[in-house]
């Protein structure tokens, strides 16, 4: 996982992801934690295809109908690391734990 610069005019920590599948079973998880109802157009985590591969963007604010990440402030484990496949799951953590201290600090 790379984190990547902010682009301009995003306000969104994006990541380089190299084991995400692109399932966005993470960011139905997030819909539904923050309205109950599952929409990923909504999600604070979003998942963009870049070729390949896939890139993370947890939002910093709310943008583009997107709410805004609290990295599941008060939980042990995030909805988005919950429910994401085992096959991706350490590395979104990784993502969520790096967001949260930067969050922090």
């Amino acid at each position: 996982m790379n984190r990547t610069d902010r682009r301009e005019g995003e306000d969104a920590m994006i990541f380089e992801t190299k084991t995400c599948t692109g399932c966005k079973t993470c960011e139905i998880a997030c819909s539904f934690r923050h309205r109950k109802i599952f929409n990923t157009s909504i999600s604070s985590i979003e998942i963009v295809e870049k070729g390949l591969e896939f890139e993370i963007r947890l939002h910093e604010s709310d943008q583009d109908g997107h709410l805004t990440c609290d990295g599941c402030e008060g939980r042990e484990e995030p909805n988005c690391v919950r429910y994401c496949p085992p096959v991706n799951r350490n590395e979104l953590k990784s993502v969520i734990e790096e967001f949260r201290w930067r969050m922090t600090h």
